[in-house]
Formats: structure tokens, sequence, C-alpha cells
């Protein structure tokens, strides 16, 4: 028994970017996007540029709803902005969708609310985990020094959780810091 399977090579999909652009196929838009991705890796101003025209082509297309906002999702992964660049470029999808009518597509807003979320409660639950650990510091040791809390401040969850296992067993803040 023998499977034969078609090959494409990625890369030999660019020497015809025309073709690319008018293919409805979503496909083409994954290609293009990669393509764009490998071209501009160290070049933010290009990347931008890229990502805009990938991302306004979606709206360009007419696909459904849903087929845009999965289509964004992988566009916003793969050409993936430094964070001022990134404002600009939700703030231009904002206007283009307002100028054209199409509000529906708010996905680069949803999506960065939600990274927002996620970045928020983590860092939430790091600022609640190192209060509690300095809460429990003070009541043993007292009145905590600056550079205590200028540690817990800092100091990444897993850290957190050693130094609270230990300010039990400790004999004095110090041992609580000890490993650094």
């Amino acid at each position: 028994m023998a499977f034969r399977f078609p090959v494409a090579k990625l890369l030999d999909c660019g020497a015809d970017w025309g073709a690319l652009d008018d293919d409805p196929n979503p496909f083409a838009v994954v290609v293009m996007a990669h393509l764009k991705a490998l071209e501009t890796t160290r070049d933010p101003a290009r990347r931008y540029a890229a990502k805009w025209a990938v991302t306004k082509g979606l709206y360009q297309r007419g696909y459904c709803k849903a087929d845009v906002l999965e289509l964004y999702r992988f566009i916003d992964w793969v050409l993936e902005l430094p964070a001022e660049l990134e404002e600009r470029f939700l703030d231009e999808v904002r206007s283009y969708e307002e100028a054209e009518g199409m509000q529906y597509v708010t996905s680069a807003e949803r999506i960065g609310r939600k990274k927002g979320r996620q970045e928020g409660r983590q860092e939430g639950r790091q600022e609640g985990e190192a209060r509690v650990v300095a809460r429990l510091l003070s009541r043993r040791f007292g009145p905590l020094p600056p550079w205590a809390e200028e540690r817990l401040a800092g100091a990444e969850p897993a850290r957190l959780e050693a130094w609270a296992d230990r300010i039990l067993e400790a004999a004095t803040l110090e041992e609580v810091f000890a490993d650094g």
C-alpha cells in the first residue's frame, strides 16, 4: 500500500503574491501572514505595514464574521507587534471599521481585552500573594524593612510560595529570603 500526498512549499507561494491576494481561499490569507512574518522578522515598521495589509484584506474578501475573527486571531499571533505599534494598529483597525461601517469586527479589541484581563488577573494574583506573604512576615518579624518590601514586590509566584513555606521555621527575616 502506498500513500501519495501533494506537497507545497509555502516559500514558493510568495513568488506570485497577486495570486494569493486574489485567492478567496482562507488558506491564502494564512500563507500571506506566514510569509510576511518571515519577511519582517526584525523590522517592526515593515511588520506593522504587512499586518495592516493582510488584516485589511480580510475585510475586503467578504468573509463571514466568524471567519474574519478566526483568521485575524492567526494573523495577530503570527505578526506580533511591539506594544506601542500594537496600540497604533488597533486604533487604525477601529478607524477603518468606523469608516467602512464594519463595526461588527472588533476582534482586535476583543483579543486585546482578553489578553489584558488575563495579564491583569495574573498580576492581581501575584500582588495578592505578595501582600499575604508581607502580612505574615510582618506578624512574625515586625515591620518590614524596605529591602524586604522590594523583594516581595518583584518576586515571581514560585519564589513567594517558597518564602511563605519558610516563615514559620525561620528564626530571622533574613533566613526567609536566604535563597536570593
